[in-house]
């Protein structure tokens, strides 16, 4: 998977950055790839592509780093990824914001693909099904309809005025 990592340099941090740049060449640990580098032409910051399956390491990468510079670190995906995504978004019928059937929109999206370990969709990691939990249920049904509820009761346990 791949990262932008966006980081700000701040005045007071600016030489210690540097330094430390020029000592180790801002390499990334085992498990994570340097994809490219920009900084910016006034020093005061820039962006990394990363790539790394190991979010332990791509952590480590960033608190070597976050005691001189401010990191905002975010997964991306290149413009044939995305295509496709908003192609099965296109394809699936959307499902209401709340109170729809069915799962919500990124997830039916998703569902039909293989994890990066190769489990098949809609299993644990021995491969077996997962089972879904029943929805769960609504005070009155979905319409609103049923029994109203209780009044408060009192500390002695008699029916009482609201707060």
């Amino acid at each position: 998977m791949q990262f932008i990592l966006r980081f700000i340099i701040p005045p007071a941090t600016r030489d210690e950055a540097m330094a430390r740049f020029l000592e180790t060449g801002g390499q990334p640990p085992p498990g994570v790839r340097l994809l490219g580098r920009w900084t910016q032409l006034d020093l005061c910051g820039g962006v990394v592509l990363l790539e790394s399956e190991d979010p332990q390491a791509l952590a480590a990468f960033a608190q070597g780093w976050s005691d001189v510079m401010e990191l905002t670190l975010v997964p991306v995906l290149e413009d044939q990824a995305l295509s496709e995504v908003l192609q099965r978004a296109r394809a699936q019928p959307a499902s209401a914001p709340s109170g729809g059937k069915g799962p919500p929109q990124a997830a039916a999206i998703v569902a039909d693909q293989e994890l990066p370990d190769g489990t098949p969709p809609g299993a644990d990691q021995t491969g077996e099904a997962i089972p879904m939990p029943p929805p769960p249920a609504v005070p009155g049904g979905p319409e609103g309809e049923g029994e109203e509820p209780a009044p408060p009761r009192t500390a002695k346990g008699r029916p009482g005025a609201g707060a």
